[in-house]
């Protein structure tokens, strides 16, 4: 709560941007108390905020993340079927902008991020799915035409042709496909798939914020410039570090407290065995009878002389 309020004294509002709606939601999980009317007020907080202008459909979807994690009694399944959610939005971010969507009515934002989208994949597939690797443009001359408003309008900071180098597609994975090609996707999501496999710390709360946190990253960056803007790729670079950290602890305690019943079961065992046996399995009554065996055949050679 006074990290809100610092932020409402620092920007002079009540409205959140994307990464304060992130940052705040991940606090709230990761420090769930009992007291629970402070914690659903902070919920009230999160959910309830005015949103900046910018991201709104990528914020409303955080907080509807974050709703759906503090009330969850699984949060393991809840992070599995999210995991499996995100994969079917990021499949059908490649398929969406090659369906017919001008009699659908779509806002300006929405109408020019897919029909980016297509651009990109329509210079994807010229590769042969290769990729176009870096140094070049983001968009192609057609798509931009003359560019007199919009994202590519020139500015005093840029130009239009200089725009196309800047302004990136808003869809991290079709960029990332457009850059290193169908191979290069393939094993980001093959990675991130993977973190569904992991297991997740045995603290609740440590656990709920660490998989909302991943989610949350992904949605960012499935909608933004998340690898081409710094602050986006923090929150989607530090998600994954935080949720691999809570699986190897967790990895690593369990370890540990395999190892320690190990120990414990050979020290009952040892405790529990007879007196020949026991001296048996430390090598006392071994090498008992060798002595005895010595001696035996030294006596018989003595009488024979």
């Amino acid at each position: 709560m006074c990290i809100y309020i610092a932020h409402v004294l620092w920007t002079g509002g009540f409205a959140l941007d994307v990464s304060s709606c992130f940052c705040l939601s991940l606090l709230l999980l990761l420090k769930k108390r009992k007291q629970e009317v402070i914690d659903l007020l902070f919920l009230g907080v999160v959910l309830f905020s005015p949103m900046a202008v910018g991201g709104e459909m990528t914020q409303a979807a955080i907080r509807l993340v974050c709703l759906v994690f503090y009330f969850a009694k699984s949060k393991e399944n809840v992070f599995h079927y999210g995991m499996f959610a995100v994969l079917a939005i990021v499949i059908a971010c490649f398929i969406v902008p090659f369906a017919p969507f001008g009699d659908l009515g779509l806002d300006a934002n929405t109408s020019w991020r897919i029909s980016y989208w297509r651009d990109e994949l329509d210079q994807l597939l010229a590769t042969y799915g290769m990729g176009v690797g870096y140094g070049t443009s983001y968009a192609s001359y057609g798509f931009i035409g003359s560019a007199t408003s919009g994202p590519f309008a020139a500015t005093a900071q840029y130009s239009t042709l200089e725009k196309m180098y800047v302004v990136g597609c808003h869809n991290s994975f079709i960029s990332m496909a457009f850059r290193l090609g169908v191979a290069g996707v393939s094993l980001l999501l093959t990675y991130i798939l993977s973190l569904a496999s992991r297991k997740r710390s045995h603290r609740e709360d440590f656990a709920s914020s660490a998989c909302f946190a991943v989610i949350s990253s992904l949605i960012i960056i499935c909608f933004n410039v998340g690898f081409e803007s710094p602050a986006y790729f923090f929150l989607f670079a530090f998600s994954v570090s935080y949720l691999n950290s809570t699986a190897t602890l967790r990895e690593a305690a369990i370890c540990s407290v395999e190892a320690d019943r190990g120990r414990r079961s050979d020290a009952t065992n040892s405790a529990g065995l007879g007196g020949a046996e026991a001296l048996s399995r430390h090598g006392v009554i071994p090498k008992a009878a060798e002595r005895v065996r010595t001696r035996f055949r030294c006596h018989l050679a003595a009488k024979v002389m």
